[in-house]
């Protein structure tokens, strides 16, 4: 049987997500500002290890640093932390979610040699032979 997340596990977990995305270059306005509550409120904690996380995003043991000190909070602190790390996780599937749509805009005018293809959203390929 695996550990149940804890909240503190949830809201690290999210804050180097969102750095990850933002070291990727994948951003928004909604994931930025769920970002920045979160990492406020965490920051009246554990303000040196969240600034060191977003150093090294990837740290397992930085995020299980930040994760024992809010779970030690009061369960009322911990509630918001839930609600706001839940939020920025929704912001990041967004960010995902807009990603792969411009990725295949993007893909839709493809040369190859003298051929180009060229598609419409949701329509058939055609192949043009230059």
């Amino acid at each position: 049987m695996t550990d149940p997340v804890t909240i503190g596990a949830l809201a690290a977990s999210a804050l180097a997500m969102a750095m990850e995305a933002a070291v990727k270059g994948v951003s928004g306005h909604g994931a930025k500002d769920a970002y920045d509550a979160l990492k406020s409120k965490v920051a009246k904690w554990a303000k040196n290890d969240v600034t060191a996380l977003e150093q090294t995003p990837d740290s397992a043991a930085r995020k299980a640093v930040i994760a024992e000190i809010i779970d030690q909070v009061a369960e009322p602190e911990k509630e918001i932390v839930k609600a706001l790390a839940e939020r920025l996780i929704n912001s990041l599937k967004d960010i995902d979610k807009t990603a792969v749509r411009s990725t295949n805009i993007i893909a839709q005018n493809i040369k190859a040699g003298n051929n180009s293809i060229n598609t419409q959203a949701g329509g058939d390929a055609t192949i043009i032979n230059k």
